[in-house]
């Protein structure tokens, strides 16, 4: 004799995983990686050069912005003196941005699983130290690669080497596409605009506002740094 309650207890079963399949299906859809192995990096050559790492990307919608876009790189390089090394990420577009510029300090080694999001939880990569594993914010906006772009083509991650000497290895590049992509956001602060936002130390109601240099005191000695004009 057939039970009516379990064929309806099934049917809700099928239900919920008919749901489950079509969301894990959707997010599948809205979060796409696109990775490059990479190659050897070429040593400083007294003049102007930067190698060039093509990311082919396609199957995406036409249109990034705030609700799907760009969400993350990630890079794996292997250098004996990561501060060699200038790293511009350009989007089909033709927009670029700096991922990062030089940093490392002296002595630092390598980019070891570096993951750069808007939404960082480990800070600037600037402000970060060799081999910079972890989730950082890069030295320029990404944000500004889904300003309504379309993001299939093929974007281009450019290594120019500033510095003679060291050598290294560009292992891999990931690209990370989702509904999480950094977009702009508009905050306040301290200004001219909003004086009420600015505060005195101490709990003061009067003092003098110093410089952003003093309040990050790492960055300041790590990367207020001058090259010479023939540094290599």
């Amino acid at each position: 004799m057939l039970n009516i309650r379990n064929l309806r207890f099934s049917r809700k079963q099928l239900q919920y995983c008919l749901v489950l399949a079509l969301s894990i299906i959707s997010v599948s859809a809205n979060a796409q990686t696109f990775t490059v192995k990479g190659g050897a990096l070429y040593d400083y050559m007294g003049y102007y050069f930067r190698q060039e790492f093509d990311i082919v990307v396609s199957g995406l919608p036409k249109v990034s912005g705030s609700k799907f876009g760009l969400e993350a790189v990630i890079l794996n390089i292997h250098h004996d003196r990561v501060s060699d090394l200038k790293i511009t990420l350009q989007s089909p577009a033709g927009t670029s941005i700096w991922l990062t510029n030089r940093n490392g300090s002296d002595n630092g080694q390598n980019y070891i699983n570096t993951r750069f999001s808007q939404f960082s939880k480990d800070g600037l990569i600037s402000a970060a130290k060799a081999p910079f594993t972890g989730n950082y914010r890069p030295d320029g906006q990404l944000e500004f690669l889904n300003d309504s772009q379309n993001p299939n083509a093929t974007w281009k991650l450019f290594i120019e080497d500033l510095k003679k000497e060291k050598t290294g290895v560009l292992d891999s590049i990931s690209l990370i596409f989702g509904n999480k992509p950094a977009h702009t956001t508009v905050t306040n602060k301290c200004d001219m605009a909003h004086i009420s936002l600015c505060k005195c130390a101490n709990g003061k109601k009067n003092g003098e506002l110093l410089p952003d240099l003093v309040i990050v005191p790492y960055f300041s000695k790590n990367q207020i740094h001058e090259y010479a004009w023939n540094d290599a």
